[in-house]
Parts: C-alpha cells; sequence; structure tokens
C-alpha cells in the first residue's frame, strides 16, 4: 500500500462485496484482524510484477486495474465499492499480474494480510469456506468478463486478417 494511506482502526467492516454475509459479531472479529485505510487519488493499491500478501475490500471510493506488457497499457476495468484487490494473495502467493491505481476521491480500503485471513478460517471454518467461496465467485465473474472480451477482441481481429492479400 502506498505510504501516503491514513490508518482509522476504530473502524468495522459493513456486510458488503465477499463479506456481504458474515455476522456481526464475526464482521467485528474480521474488521480487527485488518486494517482500515484511505488512499490518496493516484495511489496504487497493487503494483504490477510485486509481491501482493494482502486482500482489500474496498470500502469507498474507484479503482483502475491495469497490465503493462510489451510498452503498452491495457486498462482490464474500474472497481468500485464491494469489490477486492490482490484476492488471489489468499489462494495463491505470487507477484500481483496488474497495477490497481485510486482514480477517483480518496478511495477507502480495508485490508488484510493473507496469513491473518488464513487465521481467520483456520478459526471459523465455516464462515472461512463461505467468505473463500464469496471470492471465487467474483474471481469466476471477473475471468468470465475478460473472456468475454478476448473472444470480441479476437472476433475483430479475425476481419483483419480475413482481408488481408496472400
Amino acid at each position: 500500500m502506498s505510504t501516503t494511506a491514513t490508518l482509522d482502526n476504530q473502524e468495522t467492516l459493513k456486510p458488503i462485496g465477499f463479506v456481504a454475509s458474515v455476522s456481526p459479531y464475526l464482521l467485528q472479529e474480521l474488521s480487527s484482524l485488518g486494517r482500515f485505510e484511505t488512499l490518496p487519488v493516484g495511489a496504487r493499491a497493487a503494483r504490477q510484477g510485486v509481491p501482493h500478501t494482502s486482500l482489500s475490500l474496498i470500502v469507498k471510493g474507484k479503482l483502475a486495474v491495469n497490465c503493462h506488457a510489451n510498452g503498452e497499457t491495457v486498462q482490464l476495468g474500474v472497481l468500485s465499492i464491494g469489490q477486492t484487490v490482490g484476492e488471489m494473495s489468499v489462494i495463491d502467493h505470487n507477484k500481483a499480474s496488474a497495477d490497481v491505481t485510486v482514480v477517483s476521491e480518496p478511495a477507502r480500503l480495508w485490508t488484510i494480510r493473507s496469513e491473518d485471513f488464513d487465521a481467520f478460517v483456520s478459526k471459523y471454518p465455516r464462515e472461512g469456506v463461505n467468505l473463500l467461496r464469496a471470492v471465487a465467485a467474483d474471481l469466476s465473474r471477473r475471468v468470465r468478463s475478460d473472456s468475454a472480451m478476448l473472444l470480441r477482441q479476437a472476433e475483430e481481429n479475425r476481419h483483419r486478417f480475413l482481408d488481408m492479400d496472400y
């Protein structure tokens, strides 16, 4: 996270996104395992190619997801309230696959380190499985959306190649 973030750990998670079905008691406990922070416009919540070890829930604001390759930047999407950043880091401890940058108003995020998320899942296995299912459902939606975008791009490019002179 950005060094310009401001922290406030007196806040409790609201039932949004992947924590929407968590009981108030467990929301309080889950809140205490993470931290709330405010990131200014332009701050990065994740940097492509850099190890990412936390999951963040967007409580306020919008963040752009951009991937860089071969000198080009492709915007993959815009994330907003209830969506997550770094969700793969609780499943797969690899480097971030994209830059995620705050693009509207200061963003408010709740962030939990991977090992603290694992501890919650171990302590509350039933609720932990439900949280992992909710994260997996979000990932599935993103994969389906990305697949549809790739298919549209392939169809557009197919016409270019069909019109080529041989």
